[in-house]
């Protein structure tokens, strides 16, 4: 394959010389397979090349020790985008070569304090009951904790000081939401109590997780028009395989109500196409929920499936436009609907992915259906959370201000 790609005859020379060659070829074919651009596979051939010149260039060296030559390859004199760019490319041929056995897999020796935080997820999940979404935030935080206090030299989770645990707590809270900073104060004080559980720690740090106060509905939810959402909708090119996925993705945000991460989630079981009907399990409540599918997001769906969505083994239904498309994830989810956002004339810091639940509660709402069924239809476990999505009653606040304008005459 690499003769296919350079034309060069200096090139071809180093190809036909490095013992690496046919392990790169087979690299780049397994890169077509998962259908990469031709223009990505050239990027790769051309890295890939530099790698094997640079270790021509070496007295002496095995195959198998590959790992150790990546470092002294990145020291050489370039700009850091490339260093980054040849990081990831070389990596990721090293760690092909090691899944096919011939490079040596280094040997990953787990932490104490890395084992601790893997049963400590077990313990959330199982124990607990916590929803998935609230274990990958504990999970985040936690880890970034642990590579904290990796930093500042404690190697032993026992020689923890309260000191260090309030170091890292305020390290970054001016740059933080109030909602971001009270997310790492729960997930550290549930570890710290969790640790202290197990007898790691002689004693509990209470007096430093003081969280910052967030009342209740301090904020009033962000949500669009009907008006806002056709606008925003009639921004995305349909043309485009892009658009035909993305097109689907906000008109099921904006018809069902559903979280990104449950739109991510959603797989090709999910639908029953005989039925019309469409299912989101999984939910944030521990239930599931089904939904009539409704013609326009049904046709939505079947134009991304069928024209654009790219051949793959996944069953979620959306996946990421670039090789080797992987399913979406949550985050992307949220960029994307900023962009469109952005782009239709909409955007502001706090709208996001979740603006379209609160638009589709709010719209419920103004057509005056109970609070009982708005919290079925989104899927609520308490009354509560519906009546902050809908505590803007906008008919009313109309008719208020009208009526005081009269008064006044």
């Amino acid at each position: 394959m690499l003769e296919t790609i350079f034309k060069s005859r200096r090139k071809l020379k180093v190809v036909h010389e490095s013992p690496l060659r046919e392990h790169v070829n087979e690299y780049l074919a397994h890169l077509e397979s998962l259908r990469y651009k031709r223009a990505t596979i050239k990027r790769y051939a051309c890295i890939l090349l530099c790698f094997a010149e640079f270790l021509d260039k070496q007295k002496k060296y095995h195959i198998r020790d590959l790992p150790k030559w990546i470092d002294p390859f990145l020291r050489l004199p370039q700009k850091e985008y490339y260093r980054r760019a040849k990081l990831t490319i070389v990596r990721s041929f090293v760690r092909r070569l090691q899944d096919r056995g011939v490079v040596c897999s280094p040997v990953i020796t787990e932490s104490f304090s890395q084992t601790t935080l893997r049963e400590y997820e077990t313990f959330l999940r199982e124990k607990l009951s916590l929803a998935e979404d609230s274990i990958v935030c504990a999970r985040h935080h936690c880890a970034k904790f642990l590579n904290h206090i990796d930093t500042v030299g404690i190697n032993d989770l026992k020689d923890l000081k309260p000191n260090i645990v309030q170091q890292f707590i305020q390290n970054g809270n001016d740059r933080f939401s109030k909602s971001l900073i009270c997310c790492r104060y729960w997930a550290l004080k549930k570890y710290i109590s969790y640790l202290k559980m197990l007898g790691v720690l002689q004693v509990d740090f209470p007096s430093i997780f003081i969280a910052p106060r967030i009342y209740r509905r301090q904020h009033s939810p962000q949500f669009l028009t009907r008006k806002e959402i056709r606008v925003m909708l009639s921004s995305i090119d349909r043309r485009t395989s892009i658009g035909k996925r993305d097109y689907a993705m906000f008109l099921l945000l904006s018809t069902y109500g559903l979280r990104g991460g449950e739109v991510a989630r959603l797989k090709l079981d999910d639908i029953e196409w005989r039925t019309d009907v469409i299912h989101v399990r999984g939910r944030k409540a521990g239930n599931h929920t089904q939904y009539p599918l409704t013609a326009s997001v049904g046709e939505s769906i079947l134009s991304y499936l069928k024209k654009a969505r790219p051949p793959n083994h996944h069953r979620q239904i959306f996946l990421s436009h670039k090789a080797p498309h992987n399913p979406l994830t949550r985050s992307a989810l949220t960029t994307v609907a900023k962009k469109y956002l952005s782009r239709a004339g909409l955007a502001t810091d706090r709208r996001s992915s979740h603006t379209f639940r609160y638009s589709c509660a709010q719209r419920l709402f103004e057509d005056e259906f109970p609070i009982k069924v708005i919290a079925d239809y989104l899927g609520h476990r308490s009354l509560r959370s519906t009546q902050r999505y809908v505590q803007i009653d906008l008919k009313h606040l109309r008719e208020v201000a009208m009526n005081s304008s009269e008064d006044m005459l």
